[in-house]
């Protein structure tokens, strides 16, 4: 599908070279292919044309929050958010931003202006639930995971990740819990990938 959609924004490239909105589509079909450095280019030759370019602003930052280009990210998403306060995915994007740049109280605040656009997401949810558990408050901690627990139902994935989570933050007993609700699994035979 994203490889049809690149194929296309560079065929209509060779067309019309200096089309703001080929390049973007490009940028974003090769950010979707993991292309990041594709991705860069075409996304920066967007705004060069376009500097007003929402879209493809907002794909530059996810294609810097990728590399962990984190100012770089930053930068992007605050500029759309700017002129678009209540763009939902910048907003969660910029905190992810500051969560990475070890900033859990910044990008905590942002996530909760997330949620007010958008309550009970449970992606944004658990970006919250990372947070809290970075400022070790387990009193929010142990709500946010509640609100989830509602949510998640019998949803193992997001069960295994979010336990992941709280080993990574070493909130062993919850994480314990999680594992225990994934059909009495013992939290011994998961492997996880924190450094």
């Amino acid at each position: 599908k994203y490889q049809l959609a690149r194929e296309a924004a560079e065929h209509a490239l060779g067309i019309n070279h200096g089309s703001a909105e080929a390049e973007d589509l490009a940028g974003t079909a090769a950010l979707a292919l993991d292309d990041l450095r594709g991705a860069e280019a075409h996304l920066r030759r967007a705004l060069e044309l376009a500097p007003g370019r929402i879209d493809a602003r907002k794909s530059l930052g996810a294609t810097y929050l990728k590399e962990r280009r984190l100012t770089d990210a930053r930068r992007e998403f605050l500029l759309v958010l700017e002129t678009q306060p209540q763009d939902f995915d910048s907003r969660c994007n910029l905190g992810r931003a500051l969560l990475l740049s070890d900033q859990p109280e910044a990008a905590l605040g942002q996530f909760e202006n997330a949620a007010r656009l958008k309550p009970g997401d449970s992606a944004l949810l658990t970006d919250i639930l990372d947070a809290q558990l970075r400022l070790k408050r387990a009193d929010q901690a142990a709500v946010t995971l509640a609100a989830l627990d509602r949510q998640m139902g019998e949803h193992d994935t997001l069960r295994v990740h979010i336990a992941e989570l709280l080993v990574g933050q070493r909130a062993y007993g919850l994480a314990a819990r999680e594992f225990e609700r994934l059909h009495g699994a013992d939290p011994k035979s998961y492997e996880f990938s924190y450094n």
